[in-house]
């Protein structure tokens, strides 16, 4: 259930990426005159800009779960 969660968000977050795309293309390729290949590096930079906090937020505790299951299962990090 909780992975469902978290895809639903991730989901949402996804979706929610065109809202920051289509501005950004809009304004980079029709207003500023830049090429297709510096509006798609523009947006993808500023979308990164952007989702790189919540997607911390969406995948904060995998980095705990794994450590978790390591130790049940009895793996040393050496």
């Amino acid at each position: 259930m909780k992975n469902f969660k978290r895809y639903i968000i991730y989901h949402i977050k996804w979706q929610v990426g065109v809202v920051i795309s289509w501005p950004c293309m809009w304004l980079m390729h029709d207003i500023w005159g830049w090429s297709n290949f510096w509006t798609i590096i523009g947006f993808q930079f500023v979308g990164a800009l952007i989702f790189w906090n919540i997607d911390k937020l969406i995948f904060k505790n995998d980095k705990q779960i794994e450590i978790k299951t390591e130790k049940e299962i009895g793996i040393d990090n050496c």
